[in-house]
């Protein structure tokens, strides 16, 4: 009667262990190892809230609209001795969307892969672009003083982790 109580427990927690195991396989691991599996990429793209830590940032009650001046981008470039063009490199680059603005209007927008204009999507490097505007209009009204000042002077909440005393640039 014990070894069956042992053997039934024993299975018990080999059991959990290996549910548990799958689901932080399935729900963790796995969609960070596809993030860029063609065919996944626009759903994993509109969900990367499941997959990282995230923050919700309030949009803005006053909004600046953009004009719309839509015209094709019919751009090309040489690499390798060989000319490319615009759509050639989207494809290669496992593009989910792309928008160009010049002058405060829209010129180029084009979604790719399942992905939608309606979708939310991750900003990926985009970011940087805006922080660095943001940091030289900052700059400008006089309320950074420099880009070699310590971020932790401006967000103290940093103090405790690894950007303390990091400068700006």
């Amino acid at each position: 009667m014990f070894i069956k109580k042992w053997q039934l427990v024993s299975s018990l927690v080999v059991l959990l262990l290996t549910a548990s195991g799958f689901c932080w396989w399935k729900f963790y691991l796995h969609p960070k190892q596809t993030l860029f599996q063609s065919g996944k990429i626009a759903e994993n793209f509109s969900s990367m809230e499941s997959i990282f830590p995230s923050k919700t940032i309030a949009k803005s009650t006053n909004p600046f609209k953009l004009q719309e001046k839509i015209r094709e981008l019919n751009v090309s470039y040489k690499f390798g001795g060989k000319t490319y063009t615009m759509p050639d490199l989207l494809d290669r680059t496992f593009t989910t969307g792309i928008l160009v603005v010049k002058n405060d209007a829209i010129v180029y927008e084009q979604y790719f892969q399942g992905n939608l204009a309606s979708a939310r999507n991750t900003s990926w490097s985009i970011a940087k672009s805006f922080i660095s505007a943001l940091v030289g209009i900052a700059i400008a009204e006089g309320k950074i003083n420099s880009i070699n000042d310590p971020i932790t002077k401006y967000v103290p909440e940093l103090i405790n982790s690894g950007y303390n005393n990091v400068p700006i640039k």
